[in-house]
């Protein structure tokens, strides 16, 4: 547990027909951050207005910038311990208790390296991603979160600042990669299923053109974190495609197969689920 309190800047991603929202979220925020910072691609006259305010950020960016060259700025603005990064088309009715139940994981005796609220609507269910639930947080450690209400470590942050966007410009793969540079240090990442947090079905941009980005842009990684990529990759696709069973029957094999790639002993809790 830190001695200090841990400096949390909140980053709120918007886009067009999102800006209510994220004002909305912004406003939830002040107070319980240290810092907000809104990165706004929906065009300065788009309502409604935002007042001058000293309590948050706003940045306008082209709004041709998805994911990916949005990520890429809060790489560079971010000030602080944590980066709580969050989806303007997210909602919840505890903005507050968000930014505290980040805080309290990231201030606690766990190496978390990666934070996520439990999000409905994902492509990544808890159920699908998780590789054991830790008894005395209830965290759920997991191979896959999403990029829609999550947050990284300030150690994290400098890590993924050594990849590159250019040729990823709707950022798929940005989670992936944290999650790999977390564990590939000895830190784990984290579900927190007290925090829910609500999200609309759908993408708004050519998932083909997606996929092909998200390879160029894990292809960066050095082999033995590409390789890790793999092998977390795996077990959300298994579960996914309903064969939870299986996976259970060889839980030890692949808890292996991750301790050794991981360099980490067999007992050790970050993956035993001991303590």
């Amino acid at each position: 547990m830190s001695v200090t309190r841990l400096k949390v800047h909140a980053i709120i991603f918007c886009w067009p027909g999102k800006k209510a929202n994220a004002l909305h979220i912004a406003k939830g925020l002040v107070g319980h951050a240290d810092r907000v910072t809104v990165i706004d691609a929906c065009g300065i006259d788009e309502q409604p207005a935002v007042p001058p305010s000293k309590a948050f950020e706003w940045r306008h960016v082209p709004s041709s910038w998805y994911y990916g060259a949005k990520f890429t700025l809060a790489l560079e603005v971010f000030e602080g311990d944590v980066m709580l990064q969050i989806q303007a088309d997210a909602t919840s009715d505890d903005w507050p208790g968000i930014a505290a139940a980040c805080r309290k994981a990231f201030d606690s005796d766990l190496p978390i390296g990666v934070w996520a609220a439990d999000v409905a609507f994902t492509y990544f269910p808890t159920a699908d991603v998780t590789l054991y639930r830790d008894p005395a947080t209830g965290y759920c450690v997991v191979s896959q979160t999403d990029c829609i209400v999550w947050a990284l470590a300030g150690a994290v942050v400098e890590r993924m600042r050594k990849l590159t966007f250019a040729q990823n410009p709707l950022g798929w793969g940005a989670d992936t990669a944290a999650l790999c540079l977390t564990y590939g240090c000895r830190q784990i990442a984290v579900r927190d299923c007290s925090v829910r947090v609500k999200h609309p079905r759908g993408r708004g941009y050519d998932t083909t053109a997606a996929e092909k980005q998200l390879k160029a842009f894990l292809d960066q990684l050095d082999p033995n974190t590409r390789a890790l990529s793999e092998l977390l990759g795996s077990h959300s696709f298994l579960n996914g495609m309903g064969v939870r069973g299986l996976l259970d029957q060889n839980k030890a094999v692949l808890r292996r197969q991750i301790t050794r790639r991981l360099g980490i002993g067999a007992a050790d809790p970050a993956l035993s689920g001991k303590r």
